[in-house]
């Protein structure tokens, strides 16, 4: 079937695609993953997805990194 407007606007990308457009290395995201400061990505079969929630995050733990916070002050 043809994917609707909404659904073709969820972007998904694989730990290696996030960390491309993100430049965070990908064993930077599952250290903060494994941390509880970057939610788990959604599985089908097997590989992990990640959208733009996980960007934002990403983004946020940059600039809290920058502020001086730990990745323990930033997961609570």
């Amino acid at each position: 079937g043809e994917a609707t407007a909404d659904e073709s606007a969820v972007v998904e990308y694989t730990i290696d695609e996030l960390a491309a457009h993100t430049r965070v290395p990908s064993r930077t995201i599952r250290f903060y993953q494994a941390k509880g400061a970057l939610p788990r990505p959604t599985v089908r079969g097997r590989t992990a997805y990640y959208g733009a929630a996980h960007i934002e995050r990403l983004k946020l733990i940059a600039d809290l990194q920058d502020r001086g916070l730990t990745i323990r002050a930033i997961r609570d």
